[in-house]
């Protein structure tokens, strides 16, 4: 029978109990029911527990956290811990007035190995942002709003990764009879440029006013910066040519994620386009690869990875679901949907294992072209 059902991501459950005994825990999907892990785990009598079900879908685990019954050693004081569930490395921790002191700030607890859990540490209650950076370095990769944290109470930053390659998640566990699950917005996103205009000139690309990438050409693309999350006014210029806006787009850029802007269709009609990226990390031996369709006269295109089909009907501006295919060498071919019509091919491209690519195909009908670009 269930123990627990129906828990969507970044929710928990209420409390149950349960036999302390070594028994074998199942996760399942509440969907279809399909088996998705299996793991043995046994508890102390009396204890309390939170369990965290962690991993990508194809590798999930349990991890079993036994809840503090301690409490900080002064009634002024919160006491916190921390497990690193992200595949960002090891990670430190801080608790500051503003992310802005973290150059000048030592590290609150350091380093968090990867896949480790911290002894607790005690700091006096009050308002704070939770800032995580790399390891022995200043990037930071995630940013929390100001929260208020409670004399007398302890709690676990439980740290994930997401869909983005180079910024976490957190989940704050508060502990006791009536203890919380709350997830910390990141107020950091990343994005980078795609010019795909064919007959445009060289573009800006600004984000809130201020010129991120600059004298970006056709079919190019820049690496990631970070940006502020949230609602943003994404601009297009002409590079040297006007002052002036050309396009103008607002985005909502969700906390720990990747995007990729994409200066699309003929000059005459520029505009914004939006991808969402997902640079997880794919399974042991594999490469993941999404297609987008940019070629501004092809209504929509099938997608052949060594002549077996791998995507129908690309429709212009289209970005295929990520797929993952075995590490190796492919050539791909776009055609027009459901004709034996070649738009365009590639030479033969080489996906490494563990990587995260974009296809792109670029240009119009009499110029079309193609640019395998890699993401993580």
């Amino acid at each position: 029978s269930n123990v627990i059902s129906s828990v969507a991501q970044g929710t928990s459950s209420g409390y149950v109990s349960f036999a302390a005994a070594s028994t074998n825990y199942e996760i399942r999907s509440a969907t279809d029911g399909s088996l998705l892990a299996s793991q043995a785990l046994s508890f102390t009598g009396g204890g309390q527990y939170t369990l965290a079900i962690v991993g990508r879908r194809a590798a999930l685990g349990l991890a079993a956290l036994q809840e503090d019954t301690q409490g900080p050693s002064s009634s002024a004081n919160f006491r916190f811990r921390t497990d690193n569930f992200s595949n960002l490395g090891n990670l430190d921790v801080y608790f500051v007035a503003q992310s802005s002191l973290v150059p000048s700030t030592a590290a609150t607890v350091a380093p968090i190995g990867t896949a480790s859990l911290s002894g607790y540490s005690e700091v006096a209650a009050g308002s704070y942002q939770v800032v995580l950076t790399l390891a022995g370095s200043k990037e930071i990769v995630f940013e929390s709003a100001a929260q208020n944290f409670a004399a007398g109470t302890s709690l676990t930053l439980a740290v994930a990764g997401g869909a983005s390659s180079r910024l976490a998640n957190v989940l704050v566990l508060t502990y006791g009879s009536s203890g919380t699950v709350t997830e910390l917005s990141n107020l950091r996103s990343r994005i980078r440029a795609v010019h795909a205009s064919p007959d445009a000139p060289l573009l800006a690309f600004l984000n809130g006013g201020v010129t991120t990438f600059s004298n970006v050409p056709f079919k190019a693309n820049s690496g990631y910066v970070t940006s502020a999350s949230g609602a943003r006014q994404l601009d297009l210029q002409a590079f040297g040519v006007t002052s002036s806006a050309v396009a103008s787009k607002t985005f909502t850029l969700a906390g720990g994620a990747d995007y990729t802007i994409v200066a699309v269709n003929r000059f005459t009609a520029i505009d914004i386009a939006r991808l969402d990226d997902n640079n997880l990390l794919p399974t042991t031996g594999k490469a993941r690869v999404r297609f987008v369709n940019l070629n501004v006269d092809n209504a929509a295109v099938d997608v052949l990875a060594n002549f077996s089909k791998s995507v129908s009907n690309l429709a212009y501006l289209g970005a295929s679901p990520y797929q993952e295919l075995d590490a190796g060498n492919y050539a791909f071919a776009f055609n027009a949907s459901n004709a034996n019509v070649v738009v365009a091919t590639t030479d033969t491209l080489t996906l490494e294992t563990g990587k995260v690519y974009t296809l792109f195909l670029f240009g119009t009908s009499t110029a079309a072209d193609t640019r395998l670009v890699t993401d993580s």
